[in-house]
This record gives structure tokens, C-alpha cells and sequence, in this order.
């Protein structure tokens, strides 16, 4: 395995491309479904692509070399679980009476409606590929 310093610049561009490529989809998707415009760059709504490129920074740098399935599989659950908590945590501090519900809504929407998740499985199997060690597929 290579030492972290060889492998950090990499992964960091893997993560951010990841984390930030599906966020900006989703926020162009929900701008052609809201009425109102939100503001896109407050600090909760920039939580969500912070924490997916903290979290997919980690495991890449954690995990060794896997197969390019593993990757796609494990980069796209973590995505999708750091989304169910944002939904969580965003609906609780504003007061939602269903919390976890609201959470479950928004990946319903970033299943359906905002492509968030399909685009994080897309472009994680797009970019695994440099992250393997030669030979590996």
C-alpha cells in the first residue's frame, strides 16, 4: 500500500468530487421543484457535502485497495446514511414534530426526485477506478 502522503492527494479529489457533484445536482433539481429560492450557501445546507467528503475522505484512506464494486457500494451507503442523518438533524433543530420521518422524506427525494444518490453511485464507479492498485478492476 502506499504511504497516506501518496495516496491523500488522490483520495482527497475522489472525496470532494463525490461529496460535491451530486450536492450541486440536488440543488439545481430542487430549484426546478420549489417555488421559492433557498439559500444554498447557508451553513446547514453546506453541512451535508462537508460531512459525505470528511466521511468518504476517511474510509478511503482507512480502507485498503478494493474491488471497484466494493467501492461504489460502500461510498454510496455512507452517502446515503450521512443524508438520513442531515434530514434528521436539519428536521430536529427546526422542530419538526417527525424528525426521523422528515429524514426518511429526504432520501426519498434523493432517490426520485433530486438524483443525489444515483449520481453519488454513478460518479463513485466513474472515479474508483484510479484508487485500485494496478491489475485490480
Amino acid at each position: 500500500m502506499p504511504p497516506l502522503s501518496a495516496r491523500a492527494p488522490r483520495t482527497a479529489a475522489y472525496a470532494a468530487a463525490v461529496a460535491v457533484f451530486p450536492w450541486v445536482l440536488g440543488v439545481l433539481m430542487m430549484s426546478l421543484f420549489s417555488s421559492t429560492p433557498d439559500d444554498w450557501l447557508s451553513v446547514s445546507t453546506l453541512a451535508l457535502p462537508t460531512a459525505v467528503f470528511l466521511a468518504l475522505f476517511a474510509i478511503r484512506l482507512i480502507r485498503r485497495a478494493e474491488p471497484r464494486w466494493m467501492t461504489v457500494a460502500i461510498d454510496t451507503v455512507a452517502y446515503t446514511v450521512i443524508l438520513l442523518a442531515d434530514g434528521i438533524v436539519q428536521a430536529a433543530v427546526t422542530g419538526d414534530a417527525a424528525p426521523v420521518d422528515a429524514g426518511f422524506v429526504q432520501l426519498i427525494f434523493g432517490l426520485l426526485f433530486t438524483l443525489t444518490i444515483p449520481a453519488t453511485l454513478a460518479l463513485s464507479a466513474l472515479l474508483s477506478k484510479p484508487l485500485l492498485r494496478p491489475g485490480q478492476s
